[in-house]
Protein backbone atom coordinates (compact mmCIF):
# COMPACT_ATOMS: atom_id res chain seq x y z
CA UNK A 1 0.00 0.00 0.00
CA UNK A 2 1.44 3.37 -1.24
CA UNK A 3 0.56 6.25 0.83
CA UNK A 4 1.19 10.15 0.19
CA UNK A 5 3.41 11.58 3.18
CA UNK A 6 2.14 13.20 5.70
CA UNK A 7 2.22 16.85 6.77
CA UNK A 8 1.08 17.35 10.01
CA UNK A 9 0.74 20.71 11.01
CA UNK A 10 1.16 22.24 14.67
CA UNK A 11 -2.06 24.40 15.08
CA UNK A 12 -1.26 27.55 16.89
CA UNK A 13 2.19 28.15 15.68
CA UNK A 14 5.72 25.19 16.08
CA UNK A 15 6.27 28.09 19.45
CA UNK A 16 3.02 26.87 21.47
CA UNK A 17 4.34 22.70 21.32
CA UNK A 18 7.56 21.67 22.76
CA UNK A 19 9.89 19.77 20.57
CA UNK A 20 9.49 17.02 22.20
CA UNK A 21 5.85 16.66 22.47
CA UNK A 22 6.01 17.54 18.53
CA UNK A 23 8.16 15.01 17.86
CA UNK A 24 6.49 12.32 20.14
CA UNK A 25 2.64 12.88 18.86
CA UNK A 26 4.12 12.70 15.13
CA UNK A 27 5.82 9.06 16.06
CA UNK A 28 2.75 8.40 17.80
CA UNK A 29 0.39 9.11 15.23
CA UNK A 30 1.86 8.04 12.43
CA UNK A 31 1.33 4.33 13.11
CA UNK A 32 -1.86 4.80 13.62
CA UNK A 33 -2.84 6.99 10.47
CA UNK A 34 -1.09 4.38 8.32
CA UNK A 35 -3.49 1.27 10.40
CA UNK A 36 -6.71 3.21 10.06
CA UNK A 37 -6.01 3.92 6.28
CA UNK A 38 -4.74 -0.03 5.69
CA UNK A 39 -8.56 -0.57 6.94
CA UNK A 40 -10.03 1.76 5.24
CA UNK A 41 -8.27 0.89 1.71
CA UNK A 42 -7.42 -3.12 2.08
CA UNK A 43 -9.78 -4.17 4.05
CA UNK A 44 -13.11 -1.90 2.96
CA UNK A 45 -11.72 -1.62 0.09
CA UNK A 46 -12.92 2.00 -0.12
CA UNK A 47 -10.66 4.98 -1.56
CA UNK A 48 -8.67 6.86 0.88
CA UNK A 49 -5.37 9.44 1.30
CA UNK A 50 -4.64 11.15 3.72
CA UNK A 51 -1.99 13.50 3.48
CA UNK A 52 -2.19 16.53 5.59
CA UNK A 53 -3.10 16.12 9.90
CA UNK A 54 -3.50 19.37 12.08
CA UNK A 55 -2.60 18.24 15.81
CA UNK A 56 -4.51 20.94 17.96
CA UNK A 57 -3.76 21.79 22.09
CA UNK A 58 -7.57 21.91 23.03
CA UNK A 59 -8.97 22.44 26.92
CA UNK A 60 -9.49 19.80 29.61
CA UNK A 61 -13.04 20.03 28.92
CA UNK A 62 -12.85 19.52 25.17
CA UNK A 63 -14.37 15.47 24.54
CA UNK A 64 -13.45 14.80 21.26
CA UNK A 65 -10.17 13.25 19.64
CA UNK A 66 -10.53 13.59 16.22
CA UNK A 67 -12.35 15.56 13.21
CA UNK A 68 -12.52 14.87 9.71
CA UNK A 69 -11.60 18.12 7.54
CA UNK A 70 -11.51 17.12 4.18
CA UNK A 71 -11.02 14.05 1.67
CA UNK A 72 -7.46 14.43 2.76
CA UNK A 73 -7.00 16.12 5.66
CA UNK A 74 -8.01 15.11 9.12
CA UNK A 75 -7.59 16.93 13.06
CA UNK A 76 -6.31 15.48 15.97
CA UNK A 77 -7.13 16.87 19.18
CA UNK A 78 -4.58 16.17 22.74
CA UNK A 79 -5.03 17.99 26.26
CA UNK A 80 -1.51 19.16 27.47
CA UNK A 81 -1.42 17.30 30.45
CA UNK A 82 -1.96 13.95 28.42
CA UNK A 83 1.06 14.40 26.04
CA UNK A 84 3.39 11.93 28.14
CA UNK A 85 4.65 8.65 27.49
CA UNK A 86 3.31 7.18 30.83
CA UNK A 87 -0.35 8.73 29.81
CA UNK A 88 -0.61 7.74 26.11
CA UNK A 89 0.97 4.18 26.58
CA UNK A 90 -1.61 1.91 25.78
CA UNK A 91 -3.95 4.19 23.85
CA UNK A 92 -1.91 2.97 20.27
CA UNK A 93 -5.13 1.12 19.57
CA UNK A 94 -7.75 3.22 20.59
CA UNK A 95 -6.10 6.20 18.44
CA UNK A 96 -5.69 2.98 15.37
CA UNK A 97 -9.27 3.36 15.53
CA UNK A 98 -10.20 6.99 15.76
CA UNK A 99 -8.09 6.95 12.72
CA UNK A 100 -10.03 4.57 11.04
CA UNK A 101 -13.37 6.42 12.21
CA UNK A 102 -11.68 9.93 10.66
CA UNK A 103 -10.52 7.85 7.95
CA UNK A 104 -13.85 6.68 6.43
CA UNK A 105 -15.30 10.02 7.03
CA UNK A 106 -13.04 11.31 4.95
CA UNK A 107 -13.19 8.77 2.29
CA UNK A 108 -16.53 9.77 2.37
CA UNK A 109 -16.08 13.47 1.67
CA UNK A 110 -14.28 12.42 -2.05
CA UNK A 111 -18.38 11.63 -3.35
CA UNK A 112 -20.97 13.56 -0.72
CA UNK A 113 -20.75 17.35 0.11
CA UNK A 114 -23.56 17.29 2.02
CA UNK A 115 -24.21 18.88 5.78
CA UNK A 116 -27.74 17.32 6.33
CA UNK A 117 -28.28 15.77 9.33
CA UNK A 118 -29.40 12.31 6.93
CA UNK A 119 -25.73 12.41 6.05
CA UNK A 120 -24.63 12.72 9.51
CA UNK A 121 -26.27 9.78 10.46
CA UNK A 122 -24.99 8.24 7.48
CA UNK A 123 -21.08 8.66 7.74
CA UNK A 124 -21.50 8.50 11.18
CA UNK A 125 -23.37 4.70 11.18
CA UNK A 126 -20.45 3.93 8.07
CA UNK A 127 -17.61 5.21 10.17
CA UNK A 128 -18.62 3.18 13.84
CA UNK A 129 -19.55 0.32 11.91
CA UNK A 130 -15.81 0.29 10.52
CA UNK A 131 -14.57 0.20 13.80
CA UNK A 132 -16.21 -3.35 14.49
CA UNK A 133 -14.46 -6.07 12.20
CA UNK A 134 -17.17 -8.81 11.75
CA UNK A 135 -19.72 -5.77 11.95
CA UNK A 136 -22.25 -8.09 9.96
CA UNK A 137 -22.13 -11.01 11.91
CA UNK A 138 -22.30 -8.95 15.05
CA UNK A 139 -25.18 -10.83 17.45
CA UNK A 140 -26.03 -7.38 18.98
CA UNK A 141 -27.80 -4.16 17.73
CA UNK A 142 -24.81 -1.56 17.71
CA UNK A 143 -26.69 1.50 17.92
CA UNK A 144 -28.31 0.64 21.50
CA UNK A 145 -31.39 1.68 20.43
CA UNK A 146 -33.01 -1.10 20.92
CA UNK A 147 -36.96 -2.06 20.31
CA UNK A 148 -38.02 1.86 19.50
CA UNK A 149 -35.11 1.44 16.70
CA UNK A 150 -38.11 1.16 13.90
CA UNK A 151 -40.17 3.99 15.26
CA UNK A 152 -37.52 6.49 16.04
CA UNK A 153 -36.45 6.00 12.83
CA UNK A 154 -39.29 6.71 11.16
CA UNK A 155 -39.74 9.69 12.99
CA UNK A 156 -36.33 10.87 12.36
CA UNK A 157 -37.38 10.21 8.64
CA UNK A 158 -40.73 12.38 8.53
CA UNK A 159 -38.77 15.30 10.17
CA UNK A 160 -37.90 17.93 7.65
CA UNK A 161 -35.18 19.31 9.55
CA UNK A 162 -33.44 16.06 9.21
CA UNK A 163 -33.05 16.43 5.57
CA UNK A 164 -32.06 20.39 5.76
CA UNK A 165 -28.55 21.93 6.69
CA UNK A 166 -27.95 23.26 10.81
CA UNK A 167 -29.32 21.50 13.70
CA UNK A 168 -33.33 20.23 14.65
CA UNK A 169 -34.71 22.67 17.05
CA UNK A 170 -36.68 20.00 19.94
CA UNK A 171 -39.87 21.62 18.90
CA UNK A 172 -39.81 20.22 15.38
CA UNK A 173 -37.97 17.04 16.26
CA UNK A 174 -40.59 14.18 16.79
CA UNK A 175 -37.31 11.79 16.94
CA UNK A 176 -35.99 14.23 19.86
CA UNK A 177 -39.29 13.59 22.35
CA UNK A 178 -37.54 10.04 23.64
CA UNK A 179 -35.85 11.78 26.73
CA UNK A 180 -32.57 12.15 24.73
CA UNK A 181 -31.34 16.03 24.88
CA UNK A 182 -27.97 15.07 22.35
CA UNK A 183 -29.86 15.26 19.07
CA UNK A 184 -25.56 14.50 17.22
CA UNK A 185 -25.87 11.30 19.45
CA UNK A 186 -28.90 9.82 18.45
CA UNK A 187 -28.71 10.41 14.59
CA UNK A 188 -25.47 8.44 15.09
CA UNK A 189 -27.16 6.00 16.69
CA UNK A 190 -29.91 5.73 14.04
CA UNK A 191 -26.69 5.50 11.23
CA UNK A 192 -25.34 2.89 13.08
CA UNK A 193 -28.50 1.06 13.40
CA UNK A 194 -29.40 1.42 9.44
CA UNK A 195 -25.63 0.71 8.31
CA UNK A 196 -25.66 -2.41 10.29
CA UNK A 197 -28.86 -3.94 8.63
CA UNK A 198 -27.33 -3.41 5.26
CA UNK A 199 -23.97 -4.99 6.14
CA UNK A 200 -26.29 -7.40 7.62
CA UNK A 201 -28.36 -7.54 4.21
CA UNK A 202 -25.17 -8.26 1.95
CA UNK A 203 -24.16 -4.62 1.01
CA UNK A 204 -20.74 -3.71 1.04
CA UNK A 205 -18.11 -0.54 1.91
CA UNK A 206 -17.98 -0.29 -2.00
CA UNK A 207 -21.69 -0.69 -2.29
CA UNK A 208 -22.47 2.69 0.54
CA UNK A 209 -19.85 4.76 0.29
CA UNK A 210 -20.81 6.57 -2.66
CA UNK A 211 -24.43 6.24 -1.79
CA UNK A 212 -26.82 9.42 -0.98
CA UNK A 213 -27.70 9.41 2.60
CA UNK A 214 -31.49 8.95 1.57
CA UNK A 215 -30.45 5.39 0.34
CA UNK A 216 -28.59 4.37 3.69
CA UNK A 217 -30.58 5.63 6.33
CA UNK A 218 -34.27 4.01 5.65
CA UNK A 219 -36.73 1.97 6.79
Amino acid sequence: MTLSPIEFIWVGGQHNWKRSHRRYIKSFLKPCLEFGQSIVRESLRIPLDIDTVEVELCPRDVGYRATADSASQCSFYFKKYEITRKKMEGCEDYYAWVATHEGVHCSRMNFINDDSIIELAATEGLAYAAEIHDCAEYVEDISGLGKEAEELLASFLEDPATHREGPPTEEESKWLARGRNDWHNLAERIGMYCIQRHLCEGYTYQDMIYAPPEDLITL
